[in-house]
């Protein structure tokens, strides 16, 4: 899968890092590409743009609330679709208005689509969500961040980040922070501060910040770190504080996200700017320092109370994490990825007890047959699994050790051959157990995210695994050959097999295949990460 990106910011703020922090955490699961642009200055160049994109399978704009709503915008989103011939529009919203009219941007009555992604619980009766992610990031001990940085002496630590604009109100945690000092001396109130693209904004609020913190124990810090940088500040401090917003603006933001990738306990206040967390955070009154120091001392004070919020964030890092996140990106897309080769549901389950066709050993001497019996003989090593072994022709013929199938029926005919009812999903026997485990035919017979699940127990059963699927492009030009007749009339075959679907299927399961066309069939072999590694390693 191609996953294009476009952002509205170049620079390494707001959505720049949110764009790298998606392209990372789908690295190995897709193919993903970005072109930061601006906005306004981009609008006469799209057709440029639109040639570097190439057609992606799934098309993200990432973009601040106010452009939403930018008439000159929509018709930008609206052109570059139409250039594309895109077959799937899919909008991922770093920020998303309740007011902003997204209807008319994603569902105009020329354009079909087929389905967004937005954050916005607002959208939530015609769009897809995706709750804003945090940052995957190893933890780091609290003393040994303290140590690196040199923060030993300063007990407790506060942290908080955003943008030092007026609206953010970090004057109203200056006011706490001054009451929380009073009471420990050797408190430190760090602030992270966003960088704007008018630099000269942030420059005179973080200066009526520093002037109203004068004899504080305030550290600033900025941005423009190296995220491996900043992140130790984050892991030093005992509690995180979010910007103590003003506006009720309906919005989800990032930085409330912060103190989730600490696994810190996080305070923030009643304005459903950070309402994502609302459930994983302590939660004050906004516009009031004097709570917002007492929630503060109370923790500092209450160590079950402190170790119950810090639980909680934890809970809220292992659900809005990015990897996590990404998953219900890649599981949303293919959901309508595969609607373009389904072929048919799975038969009921009676099917598998009495109607299922019977494949006897007269069969397997079609051409197509024996061109693939001939590429496992030559190709797959002596003693694998055979998975799907039905009545058990593969298995005797090319020196296969053991077969599994869930039919008793096809099993009741492999005689005096070593095989076992056992499901592709949960196969019983240890991890590489076989020198090689083969599919044959048998992934078409399987949902995609079951025949994942079948590509992955292989890769745990076997030190190789090998596959054999029918090309279905091939019906035409071997038309009139039994089995490939056969391919698109099985009631077993749920989806369409091609080139595009097979290599999707195993990235899907993060895997590359190796493999040729072989008459009517696919034969070939899965790598996974490792194996790559091993062999881009052996040259």
């Amino acid at each position: 899968m191609k996953v294009g990106i476009i952002t509205s910011w170049g620079t390494r703020c707001g959505l720049a890092e949110y764009s790298k922090d998606f392209l990372e955490a789908v690295k190995g699961k897709a193919d993903p590409y970005i072109i930061p642009i601006d906005v306004a200055l981009d609008f006469p160049r799209f057709k440029f743009i639109v040639k570097e994109f190439s057609n992606p399978d799934a098309l993200i704009f990432m973009f601040e609330h106010g452009l939403i709503g930018f008439e000159p915008f929509k018709n930008w989103v609206l052109k570059f679709h139409s250039l594309t011939q895109h077959p799937k529009l899919f909008v991922l919203a770093h920020q998303v208005l309740e007011g902003d009219d997204w209807k008319s941007l994603v569902s105009p009555p020329d354009i079909k689509v087929d389905g967004v992604i937005v954050h916005s619980k607002h959208m939530l009766n015609w769009a897809y969500i995706i709750p804003h992610p945090c940052k995957v990031y190893p933890e780091i001990k609290k003393d040994e961040a303290r140590s690196k940085l040199e923060l030993e002496e300063y007990n407790p630590i506060i942290f908080t980040f955003g943008f030092p604009f007026p609206h953010k109100r970090f004057d109203i945690i200056i006011e706490a922070f001054r009451k929380v000092q009073a009471k420990y001396p050797n408190a430190l109130l760090i602030m992270l501060c966003s960088r704007w693209r008018d630099e000269s904004a942030t420059a005179m609020e973080e200066a009526r910040l520093k002037k109203l913190a004068s004899n504080l124990n305030i550290l600033y810090i900025n941005d423009k770190y190296e995220v491996d940088e900043f992140m130790p500040y984050i892991f030093a401090s005992d509690i995180y504080v979010t910007s103590q917003e003003e506006k009720d603006r309906k919005i989800i933001s990032g930085s409330a996200l912060i103190g989730v990738t600490a696994r810190r306990p996080i305070i923030t206040n009643t304005s459903t700017i950070y309402k994502q967390i609302h459930p994983y955070a302590l939660i004050v009154p906004k516009g009031n320092p004097e709570i917002l120091a007492k929630r503060i001392i109370n923790l500092v004070e209450n160590p079950e109370l402190y170790d119950y919020y810090a639980r909680l964030s934890r809970e809220a890092y292992e659900k809005f994490n990015w990897n996590v996140q990404i998953n219900s990106f890649l599981k949303i897309f293919y959901e309508h990825y595969w609607k373009y080769f389904k072929l048919r549901n799975t038969p009921p389950p009676s099917y598998y007890l009495h109607e299922q066709p019977m494949v006897a050993d007269w069969q397997y001497k079609t051409a197509s047959q024996q061109a693939r019996i001939k590429w496992i003989q030559s190709n797959v090593p002596k003693g694998f699994l055979d998975v799907g072994c039905s009545t058990g022709h593969i298995l005797k013929t090319c020196s296969g050790k053991c077969g599994v199938d869930i039919s008793r029926r096809r099993l009741s005919f492999a005689k005096k051959l070593n095989v076992a009812l056992a499901s592709a999903t949960h196969l019983p026997f240890p991890d590489k157990s076989f020198p090689a485990v083969l599919l044959p035919e048998i992934l078409e017979h399987f949902e995609p995210f079951e025949a994942v699940k079948v590509i992955k127990e292989a890769l745990r059963v076997g030190k190789e695994v090998y596959f054999t699927v029918p090309n279905m492009e091939a019906v035409n030009r071997y038309k009139g050959d039994p089995d490939v007749d056969y391919f698109l009339a099985c009631p077993e075959h749920l989806w369409f097999v091609s080139e595009q679907s097979l290599n999707e299927l195993f990235r899907m399961a993060e895997c590359k295949i190796q493999y040729r066309k072989v008459h009517a069939f696919f034969c070939g072999k899965a790598l996974s990460s490792i194996q790559q590694k091993q062999q881009q390693k052996d040259g």
